[in-house]
């Protein structure tokens, strides 16, 4: 019986190493660097900026401009919530119009908005500077990540800045002035606003979820809303759609 009883212990034996993995876990890209949390507060100040000074401008001279930016920099803002929400991170914004955690965007607020109450042509002036800032900002950002998640929703932002300049050089232009960059250089804005309006991939969001981990948001590895890194990269122009289930268009688009 011995010999019987050896075969069948190591019949045992190879019966449970067939249920133990060959490799180790893979890995996630969970985590972020300190340079990373910050990059991110930053931003939700930056577009919170800009959605409230374009506010503030269409309200002063009611062109179209400013409203169809606004809503976009609504929406970039939704997508840097919705990383600061996956990340646990302290969300900085402050509900009341035009105040800001960060003093630096509080004093630009009220440069900014002073600026653009001269006249039309400073207004569409403030507009170009925003965008220059945000650019030069995001392709920093995006120079000094490796996470796929925030690479996605900066190419999201980053293109919808170029977009914004775009347009905001175009209004400058009918008005024969030409403006100069102060954050990036003056080739990469030639590069530019002499480029053609970029457009991203068409995505759904469910329910406009773009918040939590569970919900696996708009920076998600299962690509599971429009930034992620997965199937439905991010969106990036007006022509892209963002439904809610009740049928909204809420967060996830760029434009």
């Amino acid at each position: 019986m011995r010999p019987f009883t050896m075969i069948f212990g190591i019949f045992i034996v190879l019966m449970m190493s067939a249920f133990i993995p060959s490799h180790s876990p893979v890995t996630t890209n969970d985590t972020l660097t300190e340079n990373d949390k910050a990059g991110l507060v930053k931003m939700r100040e930056e577009e919170k900026l800009a959605f409230e000074v374009y506010t503030f401008l269409d309200q002063k001279w009611d062109h179209q401009v400013f409203k169809n930016i606004k809503q976009s920099d609504a929406r970039h803002g939704d997508l840097v919530k919705g990383l600061l929400d996956q990340f646990d991170i302290k969300d900085p914004y402050i509900a009341a119009n035009g105040q800001y955690a960060n003093a630096e965007m509080q004093k630009l607020y009220q440069e900014l908005t002073t600026t653009g109450s001269q006249s039309l042509k400073d207004a569409f002036t403030v507009g170009a500077i925003i965008e220059d800032m945000d650019i030069a900002d995001l392709d920093q950002l995006m120079a000094a990540t490796t996470n796929k998640d925030l690479l996605g929703v900066y190419d999201n932002l980053n293109r919808g800045s170029r977009n914004h300049m775009r347009a905001f050089s175009r209004q400058l232009g009918n008005m024969d002035v030409v403006y100069t960059p102060t954050y990036i250089n003056k080739d990469r804005y030639v590069a530019i606003i002499n480029g053609d309006h970029e457009e991203g991939n068409n995505c759904q969001s469910i329910a406009s979820n773009c918040k939590s981990k569970d919900n696996k948001s708009c920076g998600s590895k299962n690509g599971k809303a429009c930034a992620g890194s997965g199937g439905n990269k991010s969106c990036g122009d007006n022509k892209s759609t963002c439904k809610s289930e009740k049928g909204s268009k809420k967060g996830c688009c760029s434009k």
